[in-house]
């Protein structure tokens, strides 16, 4: 925090020391009527020019738009889609293990205790342990 409370510090100084010299230049170099004239007018063309460009381009822009939102929402369809299928898949499959599972005599948690989990456990354990 320190250090950054330093970066802080010393770049506001060095900003306040380049705007400074730069204040001090201009009141130095002030533009007199015709070069405020001269600057006023090329900025103006650039407003112009940018307006003018920004105009012929708008129909492409908005085309372009247009062409990024269709994008969006068919992706968006697909995406939906392919969720609906996975739950459907889900649902299906869980249905198509609890059919044989509960036809068993022993609860199907029961059966998984004793038929998978105990075997993996002891598998792990014989692992773990010293030859």
């Amino acid at each position: 925090m320190q250090w950054r409370s330093d970066v802080h510090r010393r770049a506001s100084a060095r900003l306040a020391t380049n705007l400074n010299s730069a204040s001090e230049e201009m009141a130095r170099n002030e533009p007199n009527a015709e070069e405020y004239d001269a600057i006023k007018t090329t900025v103006i063309g650039w407003v112009e020019e940018y307006e003018r460009i920004l105009e012929e381009a708008q129909p492409a822009i908005d085309r372009r738009d247009e062409d990024v939102m269709d994008a969006v929402e068919d992706r968006e369809e697909e995406a939906t889609h392919t969720v609906e299928r996975m739950l459907e898949d889900f649902e299906e499959n869980d249905q198509m293990f609890e059919k044989p599972s509960m036809k068993l005599k022993v609860p199907w948690k029961t059966n998984l205790r004793r038929t998978v989990l105990l075997p993996m456990l002891k598998i792990s354990l014989k692992k773990l342990m010293p030859p």
